[in-house]
């Protein structure tokens, strides 16, 4: 028969399994977040509501080209 103090073991192993995986996927969430932010609109604060309302979509897809200087 399984001991108390091995159930317990078990449950704390699985308590501790499972916030490390809520906290990678989270933090993959987030990055992810972060980097598809900032390929739409070169700011990773912006969400991509506001980058829509800042900016129209034709301007948005020649953006390497504006200020070039020439």
């Amino acid at each position: 028969m399984i001991s108390t103090l091995g159930v317990l073991e078990l449950i704390l192993i699985a308590l501790v399994g499972m916030v490390l995986v809520v906290g990678i996927v989270s933090a993959a969430l987030v990055i992810f977040w972060i980097a598809r932010s900032r390929a739409s609109t070169g700011d990773p604060m912006l969400s991509h509501r506001d980058a829509k309302r800042l900016r129209p979509l034709s301007s948005a897809t020649d953006s390497t080209s504006e200020g070039s200087g020439d």
